[in-house]
């Protein structure tokens, strides 16, 4: 029987350099916590890891397709996204899905699941989950990500994708980006508009205006969770050159740059959501990982209700 919690959890675990310090602590914090999450999103992933990776969790992986054509060495074929899903939990995957989109970067991982129901059938409606990581250097590939993933979400379909926007919210943005030292870094996070470059709100725009909802913005604004949608780079010194001023910064601080959306019928079932900052975790990836928490009985109600979908 599902448990009346459904987690879903996301984590960039940065090139997939310590996979196995990731994957114990995910295990650690199973057995304290006494509860498996129904998804692990994970980003940066290296070729083979995520056999490993789901081998050692006891999850199925769904892995981002790969584009053959690419030598692999590419970075396209190096790092890599993936969904586990857990193979006893509340999401069932629908086995006729392909993830077959490879995009304009690195190739996201989907998967659309149906919620098992208390009796053990399966849910009227599916969730569409994306786990995606956008390009770092070239806007327009951020933006083709974005409207890639509002596609789901249209004409009452539901959807949850997590994924590093590597950009920010539309209200939470630098308010310049020319005092940042690193130069390109500052050019690679910017986007032009009437001959200025100005910081890459992009994919947050298109995301909330295409039916989806922040989830963790909406955690720390309606749910009054302290810090839920707190920055999620962990920082150091390697990051110093692309800090941004506290004076160029707004008055709420800075947006995370990792982020969950979630279209807007599933938000009456978000529970809790958050980062989760611990000291060891700065050792293993320059990410904070974050969970979402559904209410289960508030799931299966949602996506039991009769609709009709508009094909377009």
């Amino acid at each position: 029987m599902p448990q009346n919690v459904v987690e879903l959890l996301h984590w960039n675990i940065q090139q997939g350099r310590r996979v196995d310090e990731a994957t114990d602590w995910l295990l650690r914090r199973r057995r304290a916590t006494g509860r498996k999450p129904a998804a692990v999103l994970l980003n940066e992933l290296r070729p083979g890891q995520g056999d490993h990776v789901a081998e050692r969790l006891g999850m199925r992986h769904f892995p981002a397709p790969i584009d053959l054509s690419l030598d692999e060495k590419d970075s396209r074929r190096q790092h890599l996204n993936a969904i586990f899903i857990d193979p006893d939990g509340p999401l069932v995957p629908d086995p006729n899905w392909e993830a077959n989109w490879l995009g304009p970067w690195l190739p996201p991982a989907t998967v659309q699941v149906w919620i098992r129901n208390p009796d053990g059938s399966m849910s009227r409606r599916q969730i569409f989950l994306g786990c995606e990581h956008a390009c770092y250097w070239h806007p327009g590939h951020r933006e083709t990500t974005a409207r890639f993933f509002t596609v789901p979400g249209k004409d009452l379909r539901l959807g949850h994708v997590e994924g590093d926007f590597n950009g920010w919210t539309e209200d939470r943005a630098p308010l310049t980006l020319d005092n940042v030292p690193d130069r390109a870094f500052a050019q690679n996070r910017s986007v032009l508009v009437d001959g200025v470059m100005v910081p890459d709100t992009q994919a947050d725009t298109l995301m909330t205006g295409g039916g989806f909802v922040y989830v963790h913005g909406y955690a720390a604004d309606t749910l009054g969770i302290e810090a839920a949608d707190a920055p999620t780079i962990v920082g150091g010194p390697d990051k110093e050159r692309q800090r941004i001023p506290v004076a160029d910064q707004p008055p709420a601080g800075l947006s995370a740059i990792d982020r969950t959306y979630a279209t807007k019928e599933l938000i009456p079932a978000v529970v809790d959501a958050n980062v989760i900052k611990l000291p060891d975790l700065a050792d293993i990836s320059d990410h904070w990982p974050r969970y979402t928490h559904y209410g289960y009985q508030k799931l299966v109600e949602i996506t039991n209700r009769p609709v009709t979908v508009v094909r377009h």
